[in-house]
């Protein structure tokens, strides 16, 4: 009742000072380099929550199957299993509907998909065991979308150098 009420008064006063466009939400914000730097200083060192501390094996095996049943069902695994509420998603609906949709009435070519995948992607090169190049793709989430497994678990092995599935190797450079 209280966001309905605060949303009549941005809808009918339009404050110059009120950034945010939909009540009891910050979707479309965007914070200064300066607030961000000071978030992150925030979160590190002795202040992160995890400083000095490691999830025990037991964590990290529910953490892996809770992620591993979310990818099963097919719901988008960028948020890891947090939902929002329905009232939450109308109006994040809201906000880009109709004229608040920057695609209203546009598509992309296909060619211009392909150079935003490129250009937002990292380039994933994949060897056999032999060294030999069996396939590339332009990041890390396609990879691991045709492997069926997570991206941080592609950006593991790409990062660590360890055989993936005991016969891929994985590469953010090509070899020579």
């Amino acid at each position: 009742m209280i966001l309905r009420r605060e949303q009549f008064y941005i809808d009918s006063l339009e404050p110059e000072y009120n950034l945010l466009k939909i009540a009891g939400s910050s979707l479309g914000f965007i914070h200064s380099e300066e607030s961000k730097a000071k978030m992150s200083e925030a979160k590190s060192g002795e202040n992160h929550p995890m400083f000095r501390r490691t999830h025990t094996e037991e964590s990290k095996a529910s953490i892996s199957l809770a992620l591993i049943n979310i990818n099963r069902t097919g719901e988008n695994h960028l948020y890891y299993g947090k939902t929002h509420s329905a009232e939450t998603k109308a109006l994040m609906s809201l906000t880009r509907s109709g004229e608040n949709n920057s695609m209203l009435a546009k598509t992309h070519s296909a060619k211009s998909k392909i150079k935003m995948s490129t250009a937002q992607g990292t380039t994933i090169f994949v060897y056999d065991s032999n060294g030999s190049l069996v396939d590339t793709f332009t990041s890390v989430r396609k990879t691991g979308k045709y492997f069926n497994y997570f991206p941080t678990t592609i950006k593991k092995y790409t990062k660590t150098g360890e055989l993936f599935q005991d016969k891929w190797i994985l590469s953010f450079t090509a070899k020579e």
